[in-house]
């Protein structure tokens, strides 16, 4: 009896620390803009920057600098790094941000506008 005591005692402390360490998982995204993405850029080093549209052509032509492209949200699974995700497409993006939730620990951001905002606000692109 005293064993059983002590199991159901280990399975609960067991089961909390599960429970806490999935709260620790990001739990929603963040639309921001283009000003406040090229800020999020230029401040914060521990960033991934990931072009999610469909075709790496389109990236090979046209990409904010420093972006990776990625059409994988799986890859980023358990990452610590703050993920910053842009598409041609908002839907795509959210889509992609959406499979993220709850999958990591970072914050991730969403590029209103994707790439085209980025051109037409005038910032930096590399090809």
């Amino acid at each position: 009896m005293r064993w059983l005591k002590i199991f159901v005692a280990l399975l609960i402390m067991c089961s909390a620390g599960c429970i806490q360490k999935s709260s620790e998982y990001t739990q929603s995204f963040q639309n921001i803009t283009v000003s406040e993405a090229y800020k999020l850029i230029q401040n914060n080093t521990n960033l991934i920057i990931i072009d999610v549209r469909g075709c790496k052509c389109t990236y090979n032509k046209e990409h904010i600098p420093n972006a990776i492209w990625d059409t994988y949200p799986e890859d980023f699974y358990g990452t610590k790094k703050d993920l910053l995700i842009y598409s041609q497409v908002d839907s795509t993006s959210m889509d992609f941000c959406k499979k993220l939730v709850g999958h990591v620990y970072g914050k991730i951001y969403n590029l209103k506008g994707g790439i085209d905002a980025w051109k037409a606000a005038g910032y930096q692109i590399e090809s």
